[in-house]
């Protein structure tokens, strides 16, 4: 994600905090500039809260005020402050912290401090990242628990890292399961657990040194990716000779198989053309084997020779071949996915049979799940019944599986509510609960910027109509302009018209242009633009002049 992206996800958020608890915000941010404490440990906390996708801007900021609450001995800030710069000398290598101070730390996150849990996280996550080795990987996947501890009760930094780093159960096993294969000399295991560590993925954290150890395993048994990964460590690492000769070796092992038409050694051998490693720099090399890859549909390769689409088209059947094994074995959202792939005829022919099929397996299974309360085969239930996949579409169903969902915090679940009462889905349309659902969405951090701005979106559609009820042209205008885009309510035409009459009807000049825009006559829509000129509407006299003009213009070409 660019900085740019996360400087604008930050800002929707702290927008968003203004917004929502403006009064709260504003009361606290007060008291803090008169100097107290809880105050400004309040705005602290507030600020780090919103803050998750700038977290340095929002930082900086937060520590000023618990720096503020900290100088006037509020015990709670002087910890987080402590560990705050602790954190920041981290990045630079020293993460130690004064064990009554983290003593405090822990017994804070145990009590349900959000914050405590947040930083205790943190800066278990970056030790353990440091540390590495079991004792590493033990303090590090301790740190992601506390982190989703805060990420639950709404800290939206740490949903940031979380949603990107999450370390799930079942990847936890992949990885023992790979540690093992590993362990057993099996050398594309040896090489893919090398790369987890080079990287820090799948749970691992980063170890250049332990990367190394399990390359190097895989590549003195002759196996060309490793040796290549090899190759490229050893050249960050200042040693060029050796790099060279690893990348020698794969070279010709990849050489080899390209000739014999593998499409990933084309690839492959491409890439080292392109770069000079193990052969010399030949870009005319490298496209010719990037061409006869891209050739077998070779995604990377078709991406290479700037063919994106190819490559777009050759990712969706990997995937949609991914997901097909997947379903086959019984796996439920498999089954969904690959349904999807087929109703839509993405990475497959388009086949409506076979989509059916696929949801109905899926279906009955988030069924017997659904019943027993697993929020998310409700929501994927309310979603089906919604859109009518594999089933018939029924509101009411999706309206009952969708609430089950959401009662239970699904974040999906309740994001989809707020549609549905928004645009009255089985159930009346209701401004109120559509805003309620999309914030508790919002807070839940699922499609956080989209579901926040709806809410404040509606909430403002909801003052307006009060206003338009009460008679104010203004008003009117605004709420007819609203359902003309669908901003705050669902898009109605009529609805829109409605209220602009109304408006117009008290002589306001921009809903009289609004109608005449709308009108179906040339001659109704001039008498509108007509009204809003005379009532001093400014678009609409340079309009009516732009109209009059056209008209003369025609009148003295006819006569000529």
């Amino acid at each position: 994600m660019s900085c740019r992206v996360r400087w604008c996800l930050g800002l929707l958020a702290m927008c968003w905090a203004l917004l929502v608890h403006a009064q709260d915000f504003e009361e606290v941010k007060r008291g803090a500039e008169r100097g107290d404490a809880a105050a400004q440990y309040q705005l602290g906390v507030m600020i780090h809260k919103a803050g998750g996708g700038n977290p340095d801007r929002a930082s900086a900021e937060a520590k000023k005020w618990f720096g503020k609450a900290a100088e006037q001995g509020h015990a709670p800030a002087k910890v987080i402050v402590e560990v705050m710069s602790v954190l920041e000398q981290g990045k630079n290598g020293n993460l130690a912290l004064d064990a009554g101070t983290m003593r405090q730390l822990r017994k804070a996150a145990e009590q349900g401090d959000p914050m405590a849990q947040f930083h205790l996280g943190a800066m278990l996550w970056m030790r353990g990242e440091r540390m590495g080795g079991s004792e590493g990987r033990g303090l590090y996947l301790e740190g992601f628990e506390w982190l989703h501890k805060a990420a639950e009760q709404g800290d939206t930094m740490a949903m940031s890292i979380v949603t990107f780093r999450t370390v799930t159960a079942e990847e936890a096993e992949a990885g023992r399961r790979l540690q093992r294969a590993a362990e057993q000399a099996d050398a594309a295991a040896q090489n893919e657990l090398g790369e987890k560590y080079e990287y820090g993925r799948g749970g691992m954290p980063k170890d250049k040194a332990r990367a190394e150890q399990w390359y190097r395993k895989a590549a003195e048994q002759g196996y060309a990716p490793a040796q290549v990964n090899l190759g490229s460590l050893l050249l960050i690492a200042q040693k060029p000779d050796e790099a060279e000769q690893w990348y020698l070796k794969a070279a010709q092992q990849y050489r080899k198989a390209a000739e014999q038409g593998d499409a990933q050694a084309q690839y492959r051998l491409g890439e080292m053309y392109g770069m000079g490693h193990g052969v010399p720099r030949d870009d005319a090399e490298a496209k010719k084997w990037y061409r006869k890859a891209a050739e077998q549909g070779h995604r990377q390769a078709l991406f290479a020779i700037g063919d994106t689409r190819g490559a777009e088209k050759a990712g969706e059947r990997e995937n949609a071949e991914r997901f097909r094994k997947k379903a086959q074995e019984g796996d439920a959202e498999a089954q969904f996915i690959y349904g999807a792939f087929c109703h839509d005829g993405r990475g497959v022919a388009k086949d409506e049979a076979e989509a059916a099929k696929w949801f109905l397996k899926a279906a009955q299974q988030y069924r017997k799940a659904a019943e027993q309360g697993d929020a998310r085969a409700q929501a994927r239930l309310g979603q089906m019944y919604l859109e009518g996949l594999g089933m018939a579409r029924d509101d009411a169903e999706a309206m009952k599986w969708y609430r089950m969902a959401a009662e239970q915090g699904s974040g999906a679940a309740q994001s989809a509510l707020g549609e549905m009462y928004l645009h009255g889905w089985g159930v009346a349309p209701d401004g109120v609960e559509a805003e309620k659902w999309y914030r508790k969405a919002g807070e839940h951090g699922v499609g956080f910027e989209n579901a926040t701005s709806k809410a404040a979106g509606i909430k403002a559609a909801n003052e307006v109509r009060k206003l338009a009820e009460q008679g104010d042209a203004a008003a009117q205008h605004e709420l007819g302009r609203r359902y003309a885009k669908g901003a705050g309510v669902a898009e109605n035409k009529d609805e829109a018209e409605k209220w602009y009459r109304k408006a117009a009807e008290q002589g306001y000049g921009p809903a009289e242009l609004e109608l005449g825009m709308l009108a179906p006559t040339p001659a109704e829509s001039m008498a509108w633009i007509r009204k809003a000129a005379e009532h001093g509407d400014e678009r609409a006299r340079a309009l009516l002049e732009r109209r009059q003009n056209r008209a003369r213009e025609r009148g003295a070409s006819a006569s000529q």
